[in-house]
């Protein structure tokens, strides 16, 4: 297939009258019969006709043979209207080469498109009494072109697997060609790697567009105004989006849309998380651009979050570690909580000479893990060459995934998971069900191989998904977190903690007299619970409550009144029974939360209810707090 344009210059822009019968903006797309259509077609140039024009030479013709007389089938009138949209002139008039009965050569003037579809060996270009210049063409490509006075220039060659199935332009402010952008199935031009998109201008510089997207692209939309570039298919991220990262390449998911910034050569960064299905076509309606395709949502669920924004506070852990160093400075496992210090002593933690070992963090509270971070140490050559995760409740094997550093490609891992030596914080990303991450008491993580004399670390960190917020502040956040906004809780009124031997982690507790219920005392004893909201959007709170069994006071057991302050206007009142005898996690309420910021943080307010529950034989009512989360959900 070859793409071409001339006149003034090597690509032109459409005129007022011609962009005013098409959408704003410049795009064009291969639709569906066009596709079905395309596939019995080896070749397409698009030509620009003045003088000189474009001829396409079929495979049984001469090269520099004139153009036959138009033949207006199989091509559908909407096919070239809608390329001459895009890089024509006067695109919607009709084109002529010549006055047949020897006209003036002022129609010569009248500039416009014509697509022209063959197997063609090569193009070339002509004017009355002149055979011009011809270019072979290789018709198992798809080839893009620049026409000037009498020459076709190929700018470039797409790889022989690849198709353009969508294409735009953007224009300078005197109206010359800026660059055209292409979009398909294409992942090389010129030899080169292109990943399904790129802008070239009419000297054949290439713009990558940073790489551009993992999956092919099915519509481009140019803004002129604002220089911007919508790229819609069936990808899940641009290429730039996938970081070394296992943290963000969720967070960083466009979900088959990406908006590209010509100006700057960079992605813009979406307000959400794209969408749940492929993107076909975009049109714009006054200052909005729409997209048309397959999706139902969009993809902002909790699966998008970045799962390095609510860290477990480990200084609140118990941590131990197997087949600690002897030497001095060397041999405590809390050595790399919290540390910014150089590897050194006091700063990293070492096991003993050749032999295995592992690092164990036991948890006083409930938490979901999803994210391991850890820097190596160096330190006289040792470190750590690869470790084995398991949960410490039971030593089951975890699986994990990390992002190849060179390939970017997320890699599985279970019996060994590799850790290079170096300086780097390198990520493993927890993966097994909700069940089991839901489940875990604590983790570890066992040495299996190392570098030199025996292994170690130099720092470590651990996050949970969702956030979630203790009643016990202890257990909230880390005291060494960058983060500016943290989780927090207060208590007002006679609220203890309490400690028992069958559930893992302490909660708090509130006893009243029966009598007393009603006083203002009892009905004022307030936990205040705020949690760190990263991003806004649609969120379910959960509360999780332990089980009255864990210390048989399931007769004095009664409802808590929970109040949660979703915005600085609104907020949502419910009564939470608790007498469940086994521990418990329940949906409480669910709405849209903004994200925490210093002037305004959501927040959960529990409080006693109404003890209308309350077995008639108790002589005192108790209601517990441990914790909530909160889990986004798809809007």
């Amino acid at each position: 297939m070859a793409t071409g344009c001339s006149s003034a210059g090597p690509w032109a822009r459409p005129t007022e009258d011609s962009r005013a019968a098409s959408t704003p903006g410049s795009h064009t797309r291969t639709t569906s019969w066009s596709r079905t259509w395309l596939r019995y077609a080896a070749a397409l140039a698009l030509a620009l006709l003045a003088t000189p024009s474009l001829a396409a030479d079929p495979a049984d013709a001469a090269l520099g043979a004139p153009l036959p007389s138009p033949n207006p089938s199989p091509v559908p009138e909407s096919f070239g209207s809608e390329l001459g949209a895009l890089f024509g002139k006067d695109a919607g008039e009709e084109v002529s080469s010549g006055d047949e009965s020897g006209g003036s050569d002022d129609d010569d003037d009248d500039e416009g498109s014509i697509g022209i579809v063959g197997a063609f060996n090569g193009v070339s270009t002509f004017s009355p009494g002149s055979n011009g210049a011809a270019l072979a063409l290789n018709s198992n490509l798809t080839s893009l072109l620049a026409l000037s006075e009498n020459s076709a220039t190929l700018l470039a060659a797409v790889s022989p697997a690849g198709q353009i199935t969508a294409a735009c332009a953007l224009y300078n402010s005197d109206g010359s060609l800026a660059k055209a952008y292409m979009g398909g199935s294409m992942s090389s031009l010129n030899a080169t790697a292109v990943g399904y998109v790129f802008g070239i201008d009419g000297s054949g510089n290439v713009d990558s567009m940073s790489g551009g997207v993992n999956g092919p692209v099915n519509a481009l939309y140019c803004d002129n105004d604002l220089q911007l570039v919508y790229v819609g298919g069936n990808f899940t991220s641009t290429v730039a989006g996938l970081t070394s990262s296992v943290a963000t390449m969720r967070a960083m998911s466009t979900g088959s849309l990406a908006i590209y910034e010509a100006s700057n050569s960079t992605w813009r960064a979406l307000s959400f998380h794209g969408l749940d299905g492929p993107v076909f076509d975009f049109t714009k309606v006054k200052d909005h651009v729409y997209a048309v395709g397959e999706f139902t949502a969009t993809s902002d669920n909790a699966t998008h979050t970045a799962l390095n924004q609510q860290p477990i506070n480990l200084s609140a852990c118990t941590i131990t570690g197997g087949n600690n160093a002897e030497t001095d400075g060397f041999s405590d496992p809390h050595n790399i909580i919290c540390t910014s210090g150089s590897d050194s002593a006091g700063n990293t933690w070492l096991m003993r000479d050749k032999l295995p070992g592992y690092y164990r963090i036991d948890f006083p509270f409930r938490a979901t893990p999803s994210l391991l971070r850890l820097m190596n140490t160096m330190y006289e050559g040792r470190g750590t060459k690869s470790i084995r995760i398991e949960a410490a409740q039971n030593n089951q094997v975890l699986t994990m995934s990390y992002l190849d550093p060179t390939s970017r490609v997320e890699m599985f891992c279970s019996q060994t998971c590799p850790l290079p030596q170096d300086y780097n914080w390198h990520e493993f990303r927890f993966v097994d069900n909700a069940e089991t991450l839901a489940n875990i008491t604590g983790v570890i993580v066992n040495i299996v191989d190392w570098y030199g004399m025996g292994g170690g670390f130099n720092k470590i960190e651990l996050y949970q998904r969702d956030a979630q917020v203790y009643a016990i502040d202890a257990y909230n956040s880390s005291p060494c977190s960058s983060q500016g906004i943290r989780p927090s809780s207060q208590v007002s009124g006679n609220w203890q903690q309490t400690t028992a031997a069958s559930y893992h982690g302490s909660y708090l507790t509130l006893g009243v007299n029966r009598n007393d219920i009603s006083s203002a005392t009892a009905q004022s004893a307030t936990v205040t619970l705020v949690p760190f909201v990263p991003e806004s959007g649609f969120y379910k709170l959960y509360m999780s409550i332990p089980g009255c069994q864990n210390t048989n006071t399931c007769l004095q057991r009664t409802s808590a009144k929970v109040t949660w302050l979703m915005n600085g206007k609104h907020s949502v009142v419910t009564t939470v029974t608790q007498h469940n005898l086994q521990d418990d996690e329940v949906e409480v309420l669910s709405g849209y939360v903004p994200a925490s910021t210093m002037n305004f943080s959501s927040a959960i307010y529990v409080q006693l209810a109404d003890a209308n529950d309350l077995n008639a034989q108790a002589a005192s009512a108790e209601v517990v707090v441990n914790s909530f989360r909160l889990e986004r959900i798809t809007s």
